[in-house]
């Protein structure tokens, strides 16, 4: 009974059982009815745009506003073409891997509190639902960029706790 139960403990102390159940609660919010997704909002347009100017005329569209949005949809519409549903499922793991460097990062921040973290990149993952969800294609550098920032904090913060130099850099 006792190694059932230090067993028990090690795995609820683990990340592994949050990490599961941010991975879990993330698919019946966000992949349940992918395969139904079709275009949305302002993704029909660059849909359009892609099929008849091919990827190259993404680049050409952000040149001066969002320059870094042009080659990242030229890659996309390169990789997946009209299909919209890889947009969705890519959409969705850089949504998922800004969630679980949430917790990480929550984590960090706050060692102690596990309930509250989990709840806190919980809601990080999850907020703000289908309001932005379905639009696969041109939310793709939002999501992209939120995601990129969490990593970019965490990695200030181990180098901010690194006495290494080495490890700083």
């Amino acid at each position: 009974m006792k190694l059932e139960s230090s067993m028990w403990k090690k795995i609820k102390e683990s990340l592994w059982l949050e990490t599961a159940a941010l991975v879990i609660i993330s698919i019946f919010v966000y992949l349940i009815h992918v395969g139904s997704f079709s275009y949305y909002g302002d993704d029909w347009y660059y849909m359009y745009d892609g099929l008849v100017g091919g990827g190259s005329i993404f680049v050409e569209m952000f040149r001066h506003l969002r320059p870094a949005r042009g080659p990242l949809y030229e890659f996309l519409f390169g990789l997946f073409g009209t299909n919209p549903t890889p947009y969705h499922i890519l959409l969705y793991l850089i949504r998922l891997s800004g969630g679980l460097a949430a917790l990480w990062l929550f984590r960090i921040l706050w060692p102690r509190r596990r309930s509250a973290t989990f709840f806190m990149a919980l809601l990080f993952l999850i907020y703000p639902g289908f309001l932005w969800w379905i639009q696969g294609f041109e939310y793709q550098p939002m999501v992209l960029s939120v995601s990129l920032q969490i990593f970019s904090i965490i990695c200030t913060l181990k180098a901010i706790q690194s006495n290494s130099r080495t490890a700083w850099i």
